[in-house]
């Protein structure tokens, strides 16, 4: 998972999320990870952020169809694009 973040991680640092896997507000997802890239963002971007952050989770995170398909469409609401590694 990518994160833009305004707060300095550095790789391999061990990090602990709560994420909201559902729009509305529901309940919140506790899961631990580790840094596996850090880059800054373009210089002109909008808003605090300045890098991106990628997260290797330490366990999957399950997810059923509807919690992929509100990621996708929010995805393509913020024009972001899956990069190919």
């Amino acid at each position: 998972m990518l994160f833009v973040r305004s707060t300095k991680f550095n790789f391999d640092d061990q990090v602990r999320l709560s994420l909201r896997l559902s729009e509305g507000g529901g309940a919140a997802c506790t899961t631990t990870g580790r840094v596996v890239r850090v880059e800054p963002l373009d210089a002109g971007g909008e808003g605090p952020w300045r890098r991106k952050v990628a997260v290797h989770f330490d366990r999957p995170i399950p997810l059923g169809p509807s919690d992929v398909a509100f990621f996708e469409n929010r995805a393509k609401r913020l024009r972001f694009s899956q990069s190919a590694s």
